[in-house]
């Protein structure tokens, strides 16, 4: 496999990643589907925050 078309992850096994998806939708359940968003939403350019409160 060549070296540049690797894909890393942040996860050794799939066991936390499937953990942490769990608890995301845990949170996204109990406090709405906005709860959680990506750290470029928290930008001055952003609108994701401001769109966010018209759904």
């Amino acid at each position: 496999m060549d070296e540049e078309s690797l894909q890393l992850s942040l996860f050794e096994d799939r066991t936390k990643e499937h953990a942490l998806a769990k608890a995301m939708d845990t949170i996204r359940d109990k406090f709405g589907p906005n709860a959680l968003l990506r750290a470029v939403s928290y930008s001055p350019e952003s609108v994701a925050r401001i769109r966010n409160g018209y759904i």
